[in-house]
């Protein structure tokens, strides 16, 4: 593993190591965040059915990637829309909870206002 002391005054500019010389390192915080979530991985293994995999092949050669590229985008993707919707999910539910919410007779007003 790389010594993240190494990978910052590698990675940063003459002036952020300018800052992480006099122990200023806000600014380098997510960089050191993004890297380490780029680098930790691990390996997944999944079964697919045969015509998909020949699917993804051909999808895969078009696009001048490869096959591991198009699933690690699918994933990425599919989690991407599942954590919006189950956080949507969660703070609507701490709204309700805290009574932060439009009531019934509220609703009916805007329609009326709506409606002319």
């Amino acid at each position: 593993m790389i010594n993240k002391g190494c990978y910052l005054s590698l990675y940063a500019g003459a002036r952020q190591r300018s800052r992480l010389r006099r122990g200023v390192i806000r600014d380098s915080l997510l960089e050191l965040t993004v890297w380490r979530q780029l680098m930790e991985k691990i390996n997944v293994t999944c079964r697919l059915a045969v015509d998909d995999v020949a699917f993804l092949d051909k999808l895969a050669q078009s696009m001048e990637r490869d096959r591991s590229y198009l699933i690690k985008k699918a994933v990425s993707e599919y989690i991407a829309l599942h954590r919006w919707q189950i956080e949507e999910v969660e703070r609507a539910l701490a709204e309700y909870e805290a009574g932060d919410f439009t009531t019934d007779k509220q609703v009916k007003e805007v329609f009326k206002e709506l409606r002319g």
